[in-house]
Formats: structure tokens, C-alpha cells, sequence
């Protein structure tokens, strides 16, 4: 955080300057409009703007920690919440369908694996899921359960493990991923129904994929991802070393005050997730810049 700290608004300025610019950036206009008027309006409106440097984004390989790590947080939520987090591939990986419908069989259903055995089944914890989220050139995979008040949380996190590593070991099956393919393919076309989210998804297409007709590919390879692939890119990336987060009940340990800041209150699994939808938002972000 030293360099942001270290930011003046000179600094934020020039920023802006350099990557917000014409050239660097996607407006998609949907409504009762035709393409002359829209280039007039745009021309109107924007046209103005002289054109920014040239933005070439930094590229990066998907980060992988050298060994497994777990952390222990305290915070007012009701009973322990066990997390597994992994970096993995983004919305430009050809295994992103393979990636997100392996969350789902695991974690995204009503009758998935994780809530079939460790809810429904073994009764040991009340709640969990598994999701994917991308973003542009990594994405984050991130598995919660929530362990019953009165069972040792220690039992559900070597159920975890356990589960996580014969699905590793076995894929799913036809059946689960037909299932899971089905759930989002659906939800998905039920989102773009309206001409709004239709216009967000041909931004988004071009924005990160550089193809307006991104989701229309997108939509069929999750209809023909197999078994095998699903089990090949969760091998691939969920057998690396992973980040536990362990959230116990307690009162959140004070943070120390820096550069005469207010301490900042550590945050609750709910704030995590707030936080994750609120990235997601952002990502779908109808007027967006490369940066």
C-alpha cells in the first residue's frame, strides 16, 4: 500500500489522464436509437476529447502460493465459517466454463456434492457453496461452509478436505454437470432478457474478449464442456496450495492507526461477500475502460 499511500493528486490526475481516454475506452448505447444517432450524439458529447497514450495492460500469470496457508479471524458472525480461496484463470481462459461449472457441481446447487453430504447427510454444517468469480486475466474460486453450532469445526474442515479431494480424484458425473450447465445457461438468459443487460453484454464481450459475441460463444461451450474437462481444469488448479480462512465468533481485534487514520473494522464474511458482488458490478460496468 506505500505507493498509494505515497500518491499525490497530481499523481491520481496524471493516472487518469493516461488511462482514461477515446481509445481506451467502450460506450454501448441501447434503446430506441439508430447508429446516426448515436454517432452524432457521441461525436457531440465526446468527440472533443483528443485521443490518451496508448495503454498496452500489463499481462500476469495466475498467482499460485508456495504453500497452503490458513488464517484465523475473529468477528461477530454466528457460528464458524471455514473458507478455501484459489486464484485461477480469468474471463479470456479457455477454461473458463470448465472452471465455473465445477463450482457449481461442487457448491452452486441445491442438491450439490458439498450441501448433499455435509448439510443434508452428515448434518454438519448449516449452510455451503462454491463459486467462481472471473475477472479479466485471473479469476477467484472460493469454497464456504458453515459449521453446526455443537460440531467441532475441526471434523468439517477434514470433511472438506476430504470431499474436495475425491472430486478432484473423479470428476463429476454426467448427470451433475448437465444440472449445473442447465442452472446457468438459464439464469444467464433470464439476465440479458431486457434491452440493458443485452447492451451490457455486448460491452462486456468487447471489452475483455475484443468480440461483442463473446456471450454467444460463451453460452455454447458451457453446453458442451465434458466431465473430463471439468475434472482436468479442477485438477489443474485446485490441487495447488490453498488459502484457508477460518472465521470464529468473537469481537474483532483492534486495528493500529496509521497516518492518524481511523482503525478500519476487520471484515465479516458478509462484508467479504458484499464486496465480491460489488467487484462483480463493477466488472459489468456498462461505460468500462481497459486499464
Amino acid at each position: 500500500m506505500a505507493d498509494l499511500d505515497g500518491a499525490s493528486l497530481a499523481d491520481v490526475k496524471r493516472w487518469f489522464i493516461d488511462k482514461y481516454g477515446p481509445n481506451n475506452a467502450i460506450v454501448s448505447l441501447s434503446g430506441d436509437i439508430t447508429v446516426t444517432e448515436a454517432k452524432t450524439l457521441m461525436q457531440k458529447y465526446f468527440g472533443a476529447i483528443p485521443r490518451g497514450p496508448v495503454n498496452n495492460p500489463a499481462a500476469a500469470d495466475v498467482p499460485t502460493l508456495a504453500a497452503p496457508k490458513t488464517i484465523v479471524m475473529k468477528d461477530r458472525v454466528p457460528a464458524v465459517e471455514l473458507q478455501r480461496h484459489w486464484a485461477v484463470p480469468g474471463l479470456q481462459s479457455p477454461q473458463l466454463e470448465a472452471l465455473d461449472l465445477g463450482a457449481s457441481v461442487l457448491g452452486g446447487l441445491a442438491s450439490s456434492r458439498l450441501d448433499r453430504i455435509l448439510v443434508r447427510e452428515e448434518k454438519i454444517a448449516t449452510s455451503v457453496s462454491a463459486n467462481m468469480q472471473p475477472f479479466h486475466r485471473i479469476g477467484l474460486m472460493e469454497i464456504d461452509a458453515t459449521v453446526k453450532p455443537g460440531v467441532d469445526p475441526a471434523l468439517v474442515d477434514k470433511r472438506l478436505d476430504e470431499i474436495i479431494a475425491d472430486y478432484l480424484a473423479n470428476g463429476p458425473t454426467e448427470d451433475e454437470l448437465r444440472r449445473a450447465a442447465t442452472k446457468i445457461v438459464g439464469s444467464y438468459i433470464r439476465g440479458i432478457e431486457n434491452v440493458s443487460t443485452q447492451n451490457e453484454a455486448l460491452a462486456e464481450g468487447l471489452l475483455y474478449n475484443g468480440d461483442s459475441n463473446f456471450y454467444a460463444r460463451n453460452l455454447q461451450r458451457y453446453a458442451s464442456v465434458t466431465p473430463a474437462e471439468v475434472k482436468a481444469a479442477m485438477q489443474q488448479w485446485l490441487g495447488r496450495p490453498v488459502l484457508k480462512i477460518n472465521i470464529e465468533p468473537g469481537e474483532r481485534p483492534p486495528m493500529s492507526r496509521q497516518r492518524g487514520r481511523s482503525p478500519r473494522k476487520a471484515p465479516t464474511s458478509r462484508s467479504l461477500r458484499s464486496s465480491a458482488t460489488c467487484r462483480r458490478k463493477a466488472r459489468r460496468s456498462r461505460s468500462t475502460s481497459r486499464t
